[in-house]
């Protein structure tokens, strides 16, 4: 770009006038073709790329924006580029569905090797309250039938405490999953974490540490 605006100004001026930079005139030239170059097409440029999630600063205000747009809070530990790709992967939810595989997709993702399945819970199995049907007074109408199941492990090196218990590392890292639930999941859907037991399977374990607080009972 400055070499194009450098011999267009020269060539302006006429063949009277030196074409290169070894003269008066032309150090003139590509002082102007510089300040053209980097100030006008360098600033435009600036300006586009804020809008490109790979490329938007907190220093331009673009950031800050599109987290705000999209609902995120990064962590006080966050980076710029950590804030970048969770705008950058914002933008890519737009274009996807709201399946099995793409929730499952994203929080395998996200949490990596804590994360084990995604469990649905079938009619058969569901708890349901209705009017007429199986009443309750403090839940006339209630369905587990939209509730879904995130099954987490912390038997994994550096999640988990001395005593086999789940660590902060392992609180930490299961928070990031709220994020993409609320982002794909409809308002009617409702989730919960819950904690394979030491067998890697649902269901309550007397013995496990930190059964209480993360084991489903059914």
């Amino acid at each position: 770009m400055l070499q194009i605006v450098f011999e267009s100004l020269a060539a302006g001026r006429g063949d009277a006038y030196d074409q290169t930079v070894s003269s008066i005139v032309g150090l003139e030239n590509m002082a102007i073709a510089r300040a053209i170059s980097f100030d006008l097409y360098g600033a435009n440029e600036r300006l586009a790329n804020s809008f490109l999630p790979t490329k938007a600063t907190v220093a331009s205000g673009m950031l800050p924006r599109w987290e705000r747009v999209f609902g995120l809070n990064p962590a006080p530990t966050d980076t710029e580029v950590d804030r970048r790709n969770a705008v950058a992967t914002a933008w890519a939810r737009l274009a996807d569905d709201n399946v099995y595989q793409t929730i499952a997709d994203q929080v395998q993702a996200a949490i990596g090797p804590i994360f084990v399945s995604i469990v649905h819970n079938p009619p058969a199995t569901a708890l349901v309250y209705w009017p007429g049907g199986t009443p309750n007074a403090l839940a006339p109408w209630y369905s587990t039938v939209l509730h879904i199941l995130v099954v987490l492990t912390q038997n994994v090196a550096g999640y988990k405490n001395a005593d086999g218990s789940p660590n902060a590392l392992f609180y930490a890292t299961a928070g990031k999953i709220g994020d993409i639930m609320d982002k794909y999941l409809p308002a009617y859907v409702t989730w919960d974490t819950v904690l394979a037991n030491s067998g890697g399977t649902l269901g309550f374990k007397l013995d496990d540490p930190g059964n209480l607080d993360n084991e489903v009972f059914a």
